[in-house]
């Protein structure tokens, strides 16, 4: 599971030369806030908090050789 740019990149280099590329899961805080962030239901786990953020990470995974997108985790 990663949500971190850097993390990402050090598990791209960590697998280099495997035969297939690693599966890794993305995790997205999917958290309710309300009145400009001062009410917030959830966990806070992720610094992945809009669709933006998480679209960067995806488009960023994608063009690494040694990593593979399988799935979300909120």
């Amino acid at each position: 599971v990663v949500d971190d740019f850097d993390a990402i990149q050090q598990l791209n280099d960590w697998m280099s030369g495997v035969r297939e590329p690693f599966r890794v899961i993305l995790e997205f805080d999917g958290s309710f806030r309300m009145f400009d962030g001062r009410v917030h239901i959830g966990a806070r786990r992720s610094p992945i908090r809009t669709i933006e953020a998480l679209r960067k990470l995806i488009e960023f995974i994608e063009v690494l050789p040694n990593l593979c997108l399988e799935g979300f985790m909120l």
